[in-house]
């Protein structure tokens, strides 16, 4: 691991997550670090492009705090670089495309770019398969079983729960992403829709999670020299009772 060289093409240039220091600076790291080759781990099978590791672990590598790294991951994963998946002891990270990236056969000498064209053109496809599955997630991310879900109608009573999750997701990006949205978490949404006529429309809901993200400690961006400490909200710790009324009422705010 620690010998040898990985390959960077120009195109890396006109990246989206370019000009965000703290993104690109975790990204090559995960490059660097990750497996050229298939091996194991404590018997946990690795293939090319993925490794084990923890935001602590690369916080520490790299020299970013731990939020700056939770956020940076979300990032690559919001685009299709990597994937993330972490079990009680650690995350096995998979770089997509390594071998695409990493391949001689693409990066050696070659008579013309087209090589080089068809990566990108690759990875712009599985980029774009990311997007189309995380849209897909998105709409059957609630777990049915409610008439506010099951009718699908537009009534006062019925709280759109798609809806205002993707509202959260596409405001808040940073905060931590819903995987499922069960019952219990619906109750806690469906009595915040119902208690108030005035949050009966999705426009109240674009509003307040705005607001959350003006408030640092909620984003976790909260500077209290204990960075690696930091809480951050997520959308059920947001719609719990107390911490609803604590949050409209501006008990957070900067």
């Amino acid at each position: 691991m620690s010998n040898g060289w990985i390959k960077l093409h120009k195109k890396l240039c006109g990246w989206e997550w370019y000009r965000d220091s703290k993104t690109l600076h975790l990204f090559i790291h995960l490059l660097l670090k990750a497996n050229y080759r298939p091996s194991k781990w404590r018997g946990h099978a690795l293939r090319p492009g993925q490794f084990i590791t923890g935001r602590k672990q690369l916080s520490a590598e790299t020299g970013i705090s731990e939020q700056s790294i939770r956020t940076s991951l979300r990032h690559l994963e919001s685009t299709g670089e990597i994937e993330i998946e972490p079990t009680n002891r650690f995350s096995v990270v998979t770089v997509c495309n390594y071998s695409l990236y990493q391949s001689e056969k693409v990066f050696g000498n070659q008579p013309d770019n087209q090589p080089i064209n068809q990566l990108f053109n690759q990875r712009s496809n599985h980029i774009q398969e990311v997007k189309k599955l995380r849209s897909k997630k998105d709409t059957t991310i609630v777990v049915s079983g409610d008439n506010d879900i099951a009718d699908g109608n537009n009534q006062p009573s019925s709280c759109p729960h798609q809806e205002i999750v993707q509202l959260y997701h596409h405001i808040l990006p940073e905060l931590r992403r819903v995987r499922i949205w069960n019952s219990v978490r619906q109750s806690y949404l469906r009595s915040r829709w119902r208690e108030d006529p005035a949050r009966q429309n999705l426009d109240w809901w674009k509003g307040f999670f705005e607001y959350v993200r003006t408030c640092p400690w909620l984003m976790g961006t909260a500077d209290n020299g204990k960075e690696s400490k930091l809480f951050q909200a997520d959308l059920e710790w947001l719609v719990r009772p107390q911490n609803f009324i604590k949050t409209v009422e501006g008990k957070y705010a900067q």
